[in-house]
């Protein structure tokens, strides 16, 4: 049996979906996964997203991360499995001011669009898990990643 670390544990994909918040998925399935593209997959799943109700284009990623077992010394995964450690991001205003600090501390994302500080309001327990465009995201990557 492959043992995996605890920090690997708590930034794998269908740990941070399972991590996601009901009310979240469920804005993801009416809102966002209706108008899912892929704009390119070459071991970054990037997507793009737009909102049903106010037409907002968002485009979050997912990147498969190489297990620490992997003795090619290479970052990103081409070959992920659902429970692969990814890397995650999105431009929406929710995951910049109350994920993007948070996941940056278990190392699935890094910090791009806030300022680094931690969200004192809406977050103050630092959880991991993921916006409704990474939500809807998700799910077609799980599918890719499966077949």
């Amino acid at each position: 049996m492959k043992m995996t670390t605890l920090i690997d544990e708590r930034r794998n994909a269908i740990q941070l979906f399972k991590q996601t918040p009901s009310k979240i998925k469920q804005r993801a399935n009416n809102d966002v996964s209706a108008n899912l593209k892929t704009i390119s997959n070459k071991g970054k799943y990037q997507y793009q997203t737009a909102t049903s109700s106010n037409g907002n284009i968002h485009k979050p990623y997912i990147i498969p991360i190489a297990p620490k077992t992997d003795k090619s010394g290479k970052i990103f995964t081409k070959n992920p499995k659902p429970n692969s450690s990814v890397l995650v991001w999105c431009d929406c205003g929710h995951f910049r001011f109350n994920l993007e600090v948070a996941l940056n501390k278990e190392d699935a994302s890094r910090i791009i669009s806030s300022n680094g500080a931690e969200p004192v309001k809406m977050n103050p327990g630092m959880k991991t898990f993921f916006c409704k465009h990474l939500t809807a995201a998700y799910k077609d990557y799980i599918s890719r990643i499966k077949k």
